[in-house]
Order: C-alpha cells, then structure tokens, then sequence
C-alpha cells in the first residue's frame, strides 16, 4: 500500500515507522496503516483529473467527498491537491494549459475558506469550476439537472 503512494519519500516512511512506534501499535495492518497516514495519495487526483476528463462529474465530486469522509479538512485537499499539480507541471515535458487555470480556481478556494467558506459542499462548486475549465466548449447547465 505504502510503496504504491506516488508521492511518498523516505521522510514519510520514516514518520510513519515513528508515529507506529509512538503509538505502541502491535499489529499494524492495512486498516491501522490508513488511519495514521496523513498523505493524500496523488493517485486520487489522478482519478480524480481523469473523471472531469470523461464528463463523470458525479464520481469526481465522490473522489474529494471520500476524502473528506475520511477526516482531511478542506484545506488539507486543497494543499495536497496544489503539490499534485505542481508536480504534474514540472514533471512533465509538456503539460496541460488547464493545470494552470486549475491552480488560479484552487487559489480563489483557498481564499474562500479564510473568508469562512470551508463546508463540504464547497467541493461539488470546486469541482463544478475544473469540469468548466476543462470542458470549456461543452455546455454545462446539464450537471445541474
């Protein structure tokens, strides 16, 4: 599970050995494990991207609201979101236009929670704004049906 993290490095691995250490945890299983991580996997972003991409606007949403669920703030997401985009733009020989708009929206979401806006249903207008940012030609008043 752990090696499959596309964003992990040794720093992580070692915090996560220390916080099993700490906790004095007996048997560390795949369950324990998911609990004390703190690291959004970037392959949910992934998915996440590659939803908007096929018009799963519903699934997309699902992505974020899990991980909300699953106890990250909202701007937890949003900051290990940023990182993944980031990531996606430096690393790749050429990236995608949208990432950088995405970033700009990401940004306004980010500013919103200091003005109090942090609910969970934030996430399906985030969403709703990358699915237009993506699908700029595509009329989108059908998602609110």
């Amino acid at each position: 599970y752990i090696l499959n993290i596309k964003n992990i490095n040794v720093e992580f691995i070692n915090s996560l050995i220390m916080k099993i250490i700490l906790l004095d945890v007996e048997n560390c299983n795949l369950i324990t494990i998911k609990k004390i991580t703190t690291l959004i996997d970037y392959n949910n972003f992934e998915i996440y991207i590659e939803n908007i991409k096929q018009k799963k606007y519903k699934c997309a949403c699902q992505i974020l609201h899990q991980l909300y669920i699953d106890g990250y703030d909202l701007s937890d997401i949003y900051f290990y979101f940023y990182n993944y985009l980031k990531n996606k733009i430096e690393n790749e020989e050429k990236s995608e236009d949208y990432y950088y708009k995405i970033i700009e929206k990401l940004c306004f979401y980010i500013n919103e929670i200091y003005n109090g806006n942090f609910d969970k249903f934030v996430i399906n207008l985030f969403t709703f704004e990358i699915y237009e940012i993506i699908h700029k030609d595509l009329d989108s008043s059908s998602l609110l049906v």
